[in-house]
């Protein structure tokens, strides 16, 4: 098959080449565990990270830690400085970086955890952001994981982290400015986005709260996005039964990459200000390469059709 795809709202393609799926350098390779007798996540070694922002529960037995990251990615004191130049525009990279250690386990994937514990991180993910809000100077905050060495996790022991900046992305931009432009008839892009694929191969599941669904233009090979059936624009608008419904959905998401042993990343996209929105979490599994074609011309060659990556994940989905 190939087929040049359009992203639902941006004016991004894609190319689904499945052929290519076959090349020896486009299937995944396993995950690489390393042993480390000094995890600076792991219980006891908690003098090893900065002094703690949060603990779930207090005490000696926590399940999830929440510390500033210690080779964080932005300044967190000082001046805002700006230089405005013809080619030379730049600026103090503001802000909080911080990490969500989700589980004491070194050994312990996400997936792992009971939707109950996965719940419970999602409460201290929306503390931390709602806190992270109200900090001065800050424009938006970005919350992301990564797994695996190919999608950039820096230790194993298995972790998110929230990054706080006094800029919002220019790919936020953009898509805060779609959803404008095609909410004009007074209906949410994504909400009606969700009743069209209803209808289609590439729709999962969905339970009371959550659809889940592969990406018509997906850039990666089994590309999700696990989206609130509910119109809200942030995460903290969500109920707790909904919360709990997103927890499984994501649990059931992440263990078909384990069976692939998949590096990862996930995202949560939502709502800058008071704009409206209609937030969402996207899973980007690293199984194929990108190469120069890509670097070159901003079209990603995905070699996994979507309507294929959904068929395998509804089939994960029925299983208990």
């Amino acid at each position: 098959m190939y087929e040049l795809r359009k992203d639902y709202f941006l004016n991004e393609w894609v190319i689904i080449a499945t052929s290519r799926f076959k090349r020896p350098v486009d299937t995944h390779r396993p995950v690489k565990r390393k042993k480390r007798h000094s995890c600076p996540f792991c219980p006891g070694n908690e003098h090893l990270t900065p002094p703690e922002i949060l603990r779930v529960p207090t005490g000696k037995n926590w399940r999830i830690r929440v510390f500033p990251n210690k080779f964080q990615a932005v300044a967190y004191t000082g001046t805002i400085k700006e230089s405005v130049q013809k080619f030379f525009n730049s600026k103090t990279a503001f802000g909080r970086h911080e990490v969500i250690v989700e589980t004491p386990k070194h050994g312990q994937m996400l997936c792992d955890l009971t939707v109950e514990r996965i719940e419970e991180l999602l409460e201290v993910y929306i503390n931390r952001i709602e806190a992270l809000r109200k900090t001065k100077n800050i424009m938006d905050v970005y919350l992301f994981k990564n797994w695996g060495e190919k999608a950039g996790a820096s230790l194993e022991h298995s972790h998110t982290q929230v990054l706080a900046l006094n800029k919002v992305s220019e790919r936020k931009k953009k898509e805060l400015n779609a959803f404008k432009q095609l909410s004009k008839n007074g209906k949410c892009p994504y909400c009606e986005l969700i009743e069209r694929e209803r209808k289609t191969k590439r729709f999962i599941f969905e339970n009371n709260s959550i659809a889940v669904i592969a990406p018509f233009a997906s850039k990666w090979p089994f590309e999700v996005m696990l989206l609130p059936k509910r119109h809200i624009k942030r995460l903290s608008e969500l109920k707790p039964e909904e919360l709990f419904d997103l927890a499984f959905v994501l649990k059931k998401s992440l263990l078909l990459l384990k069976e692939k042993n998949a590096s990862f990343n996930f995202f949560l996209q939502e709502t800058v200000s008071r704009n409206d929105f209609h937030c969402y979490f996207r899973i980007l599994p690293r199984i194929s390469t990108r190469g120069g074609f890509e670097e070159q011309t901003g079209c990603i060659i995905n070699p996994v059709k979507p309507e294929e990556a959904a068929k395998e994940y509804r089939k994960k989905f029925k299983k208990r």
